[in-house]
């Protein structure tokens, strides 16, 4: 997995997950809160920690 704090943005991130933006934009907030986070950086943060990104 790529971090969602890098310069790709929503739009490759939607690619990758073979999913369009909107669902990604939609899902994404879902996301931040299960895993309490509140923003990109946190949940950079909380991927890097698991060893969950490239």
């Amino acid at each position: 997995m790529r971090l969602p704090g890098e310069a790709a943005g929503v739009d490759r991130g939607a690619a990758s997950l073979f999913v369009s933006r909107k669902t990604l934009e939609a899902h994404l907030p879902c996301v931040y809160r299960k895993l309490q986070a509140r923003s990109r950086t946190d949940l950079t943060r909380l991927l890097t920690a698991a060893d969950l990104v490239d």
